[in-house]
């Protein structure tokens, strides 16, 4: 008897249903087969995630759940009706992995791996220091919060892009030293600038 091609179609199940088919022919003749519901990944779109940053966002299916893995630490959020999401996260050093997994209601999922892209920080003294200034005017690229400025004894967060410090006293001749302290000493990623300062004639 001829193989014929049968089709046959049913509601949306969720992922890892068993489905049970039983045919039977002309002839009376059964034939019963089962099979399970495998996976098929859902939309899941994540923009890149750079030091400094304190949430994971993107576009996946409306209303999935999705989770941002690092390390041993998972965090949570649920996308919207248009299918965006935003997941509040710790920041994390340069080249940290982040697994991202978004499910829908039915179990259906898709996950993707991303790394924190690296952000270059420094200082700069923005005025010339002579022998009887007391303010630094500090300008600081690419800080967040919680690094320090530091001008020897002197720290102040870098909250802002444009800082003053109070440097008290000191001679001509003498040097200033700015020092940028992120919040991942291990990273390596410092800048020291130093300006030698001169009394005005």
């Amino acid at each position: 008897m001829p193989i014929k091609k049968v089709d046959f179609s049913y509601p949306i199940q969720k992922l890892g249903t068993k489905i049970h088919i039983k045919l039977t022919d002309e002839n009376g003749y059964d034939w019963a087969g089962t099979f399970t519901i495998k996976n098929k990944p859902i939309k899941l779109k994540v923009k890149s995630v750079k030091y400094g940053h304190r949430n994971v966002t993107g576009t996946t299916a409306p209303k999935a759940k999705v989770t941002a893995t690092i390390g041993k630490k998972t965090y949570r959020a649920t996308a919207n009706k248009n299918g965006k999401f935003s997941i509040k996260i710790p920041i994390q050093k340069a080249k940290k992995k982040i697994n991202v997994t978004a499910k829908d209601s039915y179990g259906y999922y898709k996950s993707k791996t991303l790394k924190v892209k690296y952000v270059y920080s420094s200082v700069i003294i923005n005025n010339t220091v002579y022998e009887n200034t007391r303010t630094l005017d500090i300008i600081a690229k690419n800080v967040v919060k919680g690094e320090k400025i530091q001008v020897k004894k002197v720290k102040k967060d870098a909250k802002s892009y444009n800082i003053k410090l109070n440097i008290g006293s000191h001679g001509a001749g003498s040097n200033i030293i700015v020092t940028l302290y992120v919040l991942f000493d291990s990273w390596g990623m410092w800048q020291t600038i130093r300006r030698t300062g001169n009394s005005e004639d």
